[in-house]
């Protein structure tokens, strides 16, 4: 498949202001590239997922995910015209993973990627439970169970969902970026951010991808790129 330009509208907003939500998309769609974004109305599908749509067919991917174990509560809103999409959003301790909630959501095929997450010395449940939302999130599935789906590394940053043997019907493959999400580089602000798209909509090179954040402070880093040591 051809590989394309992807852009991603990311914005921090706080919570439950519906006022600045709006605000939001009016700018995220104006960032895609939309000229008259006044004429995108939110739409709900049958499953519960949000999109947006204006009287031309056109399609933007919304989702939105809230942070609520933090100094400040705030919610991320993210918008792309290139498919569907999914966001969580979590915070993300630097202690060992609860047994019993890693039980209830990892699969014996994510073995490689618990591997690789705990070397960072944070929370290994919170960061696979991260991606599995934001990939039900995509696709929709949001009732699914989370052992259902398989999670393998494609790049540093990028990793696989798909259907693991425990799933009783087939899933639709999804792409997902893992990113950190910090304030101020302060420990007790780390966040683990998942970024979802239908397979292969991810680009190469993934500079490729736009985030825009606000308020000042915050920044966003690739997982790949996450020093552990430099956050305590």
């Amino acid at each position: 498949m051809t590989r394309f330009q992807t852009k991603i509208f990311l914005s921090l907003i706080p919570m439950c202001s519906n006022e600045m939500r709006a605000l939001v998309i009016e700018r995220g769609l104006q960032y895609l590239g939309f000229a008259s974004p006044e004429l995108f109305e939110l739409t709900k599908m049958n499953s519960g997922k949000l999109f947006l749509l204006n009287s031309m067919a056109q399609k933007v991917g919304i989702s939105i995910s809230y942070a609520r174990k933090a100094k400040e509560n705030f919610s991320l809103m993210g918008l792309t015209s290139a498919g569907e999409l999914g966001i969580d959003v979590e915070y993300w301790p630097k202690r060992i993973s609860d047994s019993d909630f890693l039980h209830t959501i990892a699969s014996d095929e994510d073995a490689q990627v618990l591997t690789l997450f705990r070397r960072s010395g944070h929370d290994v449940g919170i960061a696979l439970w991260a991606i599995k939302e934001a990939a039900l999130k995509c696709s929709g599935e949001v009732m699914t169970d989370p052992r259902c789906l398989r999670v393998s590394s494609m790049t540093g940053d990028i990793f696989r969902v798909s259907t693991s043997v425990l799933a009783t019907a087939p899933l639709p493959d999804v792409d997902v970026r893992l990113t950190i999400l910090t304030k101020n580089d302060e420990l007790e602000s780390s966040y683990i951010v998942a970024i979802a798209l239908p397979k292969d909509n991810y680009p190469r090179k993934l500079e490729l991808i736009s985030v825009h954040l606000d308020p000042e402070g915050w920044q966003i880093a690739p997982f790949g790129e996450f020093d552990p040591q430099r956050l305590g």
